[in-house]
C-alpha cells in the first residue's frame, strides 16, 4: 500500500509538470538586447512566482517612459541590467542611498549592478521622476 501511494504521488507530480510546461511552452527569452559582451542565462518558472535560486541575471527594459517590469524579486547575488529602449535618455537612481546610480543612459545603452544584500531597493529616473521601480532582494 505504501509503495502504491508513492507511485501515485510521483505520477501526479509528473503529470502536473507535463501539464504546466505544455501550457507555458519552452522557456525562451524573446527580449534580447545588445548589452556588449554580457552573457545571460535566465530561468523563469512563472511571472507570478519569485525567480528560482539559479537565476543570476535579470533585465529591466526602459521603454515608453517606464521601467518594465516595474517591480521584480530576485535572489541575492543577481545581476540586474537596465536597457534603455526609449528615444529619451534616462537614469537609474536609488531613492535613498547610492546603490543604484547610473549615468545618463541614451537609447541602446545599459546599466548593470549585482545586488548581494537582501532588502528592498526603490529607484527612479532623475529626469522623469514619475518613472519608478522596485527590486526586492531575498
Amino acid at each position: 500500500m505504501k509503495n502504491l501511494l508513492i507511485i501515485l504521488v510521483i505520477l501526479v507530480v509528473v503529470c502536473i509538470g507535463v501539464w504546466y510546461f505544455a501550457l507555458k511552452g519552452p522557456a525562451t527569452n524573446t527580449n534580447l538586447h545588445n548589452v556588449g559582451s554580457v552573457s545571460t542565462t535566465t530561468f523563469v518558472l512563472s511571472t507570478t512566482t519569485a525567480p528560482s535560486m539559479e537565476q543570476k541575471t535579470v533585465t529591466i527594459d526602459i521603454k515608453n517612459f517606464a521601467f518594465a517590469p516595474s517591480s521584480v524579486t530576485v535572489a541575492a547575488g543577481t545581476k540586474v541590467i537596465w536597457v534603455n529602449d526609449d528615444s529619451a535618455s534616462h537614469t537609474v537612481t536609488s531613492t535613498s542611498g547610492n546603490t543604484l546610480n547610473s549615468s545618463l543612459l541614451s537609447k541602446g545603452q545599459s546599466y548593470a549592478v549585482t545586488l548581494d544584500a537582501p532588502g528592498t531597493y526603490n529607484y527612479y529616473c532623475k529626469i522623469h521622476p514619475m518613472m519608478k521601480g522596485t527590486i526586492i532582494v531575498q
